[in-house]
């Protein structure tokens, strides 16, 4: 019977979509708002022993994490970066505390993999809206590393793409259902790095091997943002992924997301300055963009932690330029002590104030701030289900099951 009934409901939305056309989603003027996320704790400032994916299963750490993860979602936190840092060795054996894991075999094997687990559906059950995973080869499967004893080895690059195929299969099964993979972490090549060729060969075989795997709607590559005046000092980092990205013969990614700092000083006059040449960043991404017809809109990878004058910047452009930063990620140090790693629980209280605070729709299931088609699919492959409240993706009213009443509020918010 209740198959039946929704079956009806089914057929009255069909005929819904068909006689409406859904509404032009406007430009995104207020960002979604989050912070990287990779440590519960930094004792002593040290990234030893802290890491969260390295130590999840440590007694005490699970529910620490949780309580960190509800005051965080309190405060307006909508995003999370979880950075994962990996390389062949066993991280213990090798003295390797800080929070990179083992890719061996191509794969993250426990306690990691546990502990992944564990993390994803903490992240999931409480409600964020959206996790960026971003992945840092170290030492010998870096291929940034160009020379020493942790010179880049090609021959791990298969392990790395496993690895990569790895996580993906575990975060799409357990974390929350927008999920962005950033490949390499700051990965475009500089023109000025030794290897320069080598990270542009493995950005390359990377992004063609993922997009002929999953396609190209939930992945990209970051760059390093640089001031205006100092393009011709960075190596080209955009235009080297651009190039990348035409080279593929795969196409662009949805969005650009990119590491934004520029150098503050604690004078008001010269930090000023410092903000402009920090819209000046903005401004120059969009060119470099402009320039080869691009039109994607921009998202922060990293930024300086609670930062008034980067939060000033980004609203400057976003009121100045059609292209919109839709997403600001901060990462946990401030300019006036960038060798201090900050404890969560992480606010965003000077980016809310300055660029306002987005706001969710209800019936967005997906968390790509349209309510549309991909929405609805969700709805109905999780209706009838039952759970922790807020805990289905398509639990919209967050009463504990998927029904007509998150059916109607989906169809009240169609077209938004």
């Amino acid at each position: 019977m209740k198959k039946y009934i929704f079956s009806v409901f089914v057929v009255l939305f069909s005929i819904l979509i068909s006689l409406s056309c859904p509404k032009q989603i406007s430009a995104v003027s207020v960002p979604m708002l989050g912070t990287t996320y990779t440590h519960y704790s930094f004792p002593n400032n040290s990234f030893d022993n802290g890491g969260i994916i390295f130590s999840y299963a440590k007694s005490g750490v699970r529910d620490q994490v949780r309580s960190q993860l509800s005051q965080m979602k309190n405060a307006g936190v909508e995003t999370l970066d979880l950075v994962m840092w990996y390389m062949h060795d066993d991280p213990i054996v090798s003295g390797n505390l800080w929070g990179v894991i083992s890719s061996a075999g191509g794969r993250i094997s426990d306690p990691y993999r546990t502990n992944l687990i564990n993390y994803l559906t903490d992240v999931k059950q409480a409600g964020f809206s959206r996790l960026l995973i971003t992945f840092g080869p170290m030492w010998k499967n870096g291929p940034g590393n160009c020379d020493g004893y942790g010179q880049y080895d090609p021959n791990l690059f298969t392990e790395n793409w496993g690895f990569i195929q790895d996580i993906r299969s575990i975060a799409e099964q357990y974390g929350p259902v927008n999920i962005i993979f950033d490949l390499l972490g700051e990965g475009a090549p500089n023109d000025y790095w030794p290897c320069h060729q080598q990270v542009y060969d493995y950005d390359l075989k990377l992004w063609q091997l993922y997009v002929d795997a999953f396609g190209k709607s939930d992945a990209m590559i970051s760059f390093i943002a640089i001031p205006n005046d100092e393009a011709d000092n960075n190596g080209k980092m955009l235009e080297n992924l651009i190039a990348i990205y035409s080279a593929s013969g795969r196409g662009f990614p949805d969005w650009f997301y990119f590491s934004f700092y520029v150098d503050l000083n604690p004078d008001p006059n010269i930090a000023q300055i410092s903000a402009e040449s920090a819209y000046s960043s903005l401004v120059h991404i969009d060119e470099v963009l402009s320039a080869n017809g691009l039109t994607q809109s921009l998202r922060t990878r990293e930024t300086w932690y609670n930062n008034q004058f980067m939060a000033d910047a980004i609203k400057q452009f976003n009121q100045n330029h059609s292209r919109q930063v839709e997403e600001v990620i901060q990462w946990f140090i401030t300019p006036d002590n960038p060798n201090l790693s900050i404890n969560p629980p992480y606010n965003v209280d000077v980016y809310k104030s300055a660029l306002g605070v987005s706001k969710s729709l209800s019936g967005d299931i997906t968390g790509d701030n349209k309510v549309d088609i991909a929405d609805y699919n969700q709805l109905v492959s999780d209706f009838g289900k039952t759970g922790s409240a807020g805990w289905i993706a398509a639990d919209i009213n967050k009463d504990g099951k998927v029904d007509i009443f998150d059916y109607n509020i989906l169809v009240r918010n169609f077209g938004k």
